[in-house]
């Protein structure tokens, strides 16, 4: 009973086509000619109108690409999971979606004195933090550089450790 189950479970395993190496390459060698093709076509400036178009990839890739980096001015490192849903979304998600909506019903009844005035307040809260933020920059600084001394009362002791004491034996 045992072993009429396994041929009735193998044998379907039995009529599925394996490839082979050489049609894997025959295909890949196809399918990169064709893509080569495709892209010197678009390169060729007699094909405006296929220029206009945008071009997805139908598969993501984890693996930094560098001319996708380069055509998005380093904006875009990779088009894989994590930033497709971001950058083919056409809408807002909801939440942002109403903020924008609340701030764009509230610019109207904003004179230009109030806006002025929180400009100001803007600048003036923006100008304490990076000041903040230098001053602590020249601390680490400034720390950083006294970490690499050592007090000489330590490089002292040091040099009495590194030198063999009279009983030792050798």
């Amino acid at each position: 009973m045992k072993e009429s189950n396994e041929k009735q479970f193998l044998t379907p395993v039995s009529y599925i086509i394996m490839p082979t190496v050489p049609s894997i390459l025959d295909n890949f060698a196809l399918l990169s000619g064709q893509l080569n093709s495709l892209g010197r076509l678009l390169k060729n400036d007699k094909i405006p109108p296929l220029r206009s178009h945008i071009l997805l990839p139908l598969c993501l890739s984890p693996d930094r690409d560098p001319e996708l980096e380069k055509l998005t001015e380093g904006r875009v490192f990779a088009f894989n999971h994590e930033v497709v849903p971001d950058y083919l979304r056409t809408k807002p998600e909801p939440d942002v979606e109403d903020r924008i909506q609340s701030l764009t019903g509230k610019s109207p009844g904003l004179t230009p004195e109030l806006a002025q005035k929180q400009l100001n307040n803007l600048n003036k809260i923006t100008s304490n933090i990076l000041d903040i933020i230098n001053n602590q920059r020249e601390d680490w600084e400034s720390d950083a550089s006294g970490i690499g001394k050592v007090p000489s009362t330590i490089k002292t002791n040091i040099k009495q450790g590194a030198t063999p004491h009279p009983y030792q034996r050798p």
